[in-house]
């Protein structure tokens, strides 16, 4: 019987494939996160202009980088977790998919946009949303709608997956005046953008 070598099985561009996707998802989750830690501490240490500098603030032309900002000013310590802990498994089940990194980031901007410009332009005059719950959805709704869409086996598992682990965390937030202090707005175009960037993509 003939032995095959690992490096021979996998071959050396599959490992490092590999190896690379698990070093991206771990540098960019890293940064997401930091930078959303340092904006969060710059309002706890009694700054308020900041997370409200970063938010959008519906039909407010001097807000309009909240569109793109919105993501990295949380309201409290259990808001920012309640997000860490739907955006790190998501962005982990796209990477073990074989997400790459610059289609990764895609849906990223794409949802983050369509959450600002959801919030930006359906909340009432004034109301200002931060949070990156938006974008969060966008990651769900591209897996989502990814598996479906393209109908390969593992893309159809995970989709599959992601629908019963994330669904009813995902769906609550969709719902108009459910909960107070939740911007619904931003959770569809978030949603919608991810969408479309999964039909797009398949």
């Amino acid at each position: 019987m003939t032995c095959i070598e690992a490096d021979d099985c996998l071959g050396r561009d599959g490992k490092h494939r590999l190896v690379g996707s698990i070093v991206n998802f771990i540098v960019l989750d890293t940064a997401f996160w930091l930078l959303g830690i340092m904006f969060f501490m710059c309002t706890l240490c009694y700054i308020p202009i900041v997370s409200y500098w970063l938010s959008v603030e519906a039909w407010s032309l001097s807000h309009v980088q909240g569109i793109l900002l919105h993501p990295f000013a949380h309201n409290g310590f259990g808001h920012f977790f309640c997000n860490a802990s739907l955006f790190i498994p998501l962005s982990a089940i796209l990477w073990i998919c074989g997400v790459d990194l610059d289609t990764y980031l895609v849906v990223l901007g794409i949802s983050t946009v369509g959450s600002g410009l959801a919030s930006f332009f359906l909340n009432a005059p004034g109301k200002c949303a931060v949070g990156a719950s938006g974008t969060i959805n966008g990651l769900f709704g591209y897996r989502l709608v990814f598996g479906f869409v393209s109908w390969s086996p593992l893309a159809l598992i995970s989709s599959l997956v992601c629908g019963v682990l994330f669904a009813a965390g995902v769906l609550k937030g969709l719902v108009p005046r459910l909960f107070s202090g939740i911007s619904w707005q931003a959770h569809v175009g978030g949603l919608i953008g991810g969408v479309l960037t999964g039909i797009y993509w398949a």
